[in-house]
């Protein structure tokens, strides 16, 4: 085989080794950034169920609660949780708690035990809310 025919060939296949190798690259970077996207709207959309369900128990915002619209938002939120998680798992429970003393389950429905569920929930989505942002 004639050396320039030899040389073409091995120039051809380093431009197309490196053409593979640049569209491995570029399409590594944008699945990274289709998963972070995803992430940034999970954490959105989680961060605003729980000021809608924070704002809609508020007694001092609604004195009388929205029992559909609060359960519309416990389970969305409960749709983000993995329950394998520790936090995760605690934030459900206090969700669950806040859903009975709201529709009237639970026997004590005064402003103080309301105020501390909502202190219960506001730890533990701030705890989910940092695991998100990682």
């Amino acid at each position: 085989m004639d050396a320039n025919i030899s040389i073409a060939i091995i120039s051809a296949s380093s431009v197309l080794g490196g053409m593979f190798v640049q569209h491995l690259l570029a399409t590594a970077a944008a699945s990274r950034e289709a998963r972070r996207q995803r992430r940034v709207e999970v954490r959105n959309r989680f961060e605003e169920s729980v000021v809608k369900l924070l704002e809609e128990t508020d007694p001092d915002v609604h004195p009388v609660p929205s029992v559909p619209e609060i359960t519309r938002n416990i389970i969305r939120l409960q749709l983000y949780l993995n329950l394998d998680d520790k936090d995760q798992r605690k934030l459900n429970s206090y969700l669950n708690i806040l859903a009975s003393s709201i529709s009237g389950y639970l026997v004590s429905q005064d402003k103080k035990s309301l105020l501390q569920i909502h202190a219960a929930v506001l730890e533990f989505a701030n705890r989910v809310f940092k695991r998100l942002d990682a």
